[in-house]
């Protein structure tokens, strides 16, 4: 499409408004939606719309918003199926359908480890020692 960028914008602005009105907007509509008559008149006669039936026609479009509208309806005959006129026969949000096996919570308490665990597993994994610092507070340091 080698059009300026407003009658880009307005092209834009007719797909939109025919895609949320599901294509039922005739002209006069059109027209008074976009108020841009020269762009309005330049996609007419590019062939980008027509009128068909009293109605602005985008093949494009209408053919989205009718395929829509048929994926809307065929999901709404098989939810009135599934419920069978009851609205209350789907599980409530809270209930979950997938079968699963519930693991049991184990409580692990922290056990605090004596200073001299703390010494050990330092100088197994790493050769660090406790060892007093000047200030009189004990420090982990490493050994070398």
């Amino acid at each position: 499409m080698l059009e300026s960028h407003t009658v880009k914008g307005v092209f834009i602005d007719c797909c939109n408004l025919l895609f949320t009105r599901e294509c039922d907007v005739d002209e006069e509509m059109l027209r008074e939606y976009i108020r841009n008559e020269k762009a309005i008149d330049r996609l007419f006669k590019r062939g980008f719309m027509r009128v068909e039936n009293d109605q602005v026609v985008i093949d494009w479009i209408c053919e989205e918003v009718e395929g829509a509208v048929n994926r809307t309806k065929i999901a709404q005959e098989k939810a009135h199926k599934r419920w069978n006129g009851n609205a209350t026969a789907m599980q409530q949000h809270s209930n979950g359908n997938a079968k699963r096996k519930e693991k049991k919570k184990t409580e692990h308490k922290f056990i605090k480890p004596t200073e001299k665990q703390v010494a050990d597993y330092f100088k197994e994994n790493g050769g660090y020692s406790i060892r007093i610092n000047p200030n009189g507070k004990r420090c982990l340091s490493r050994c070398i």
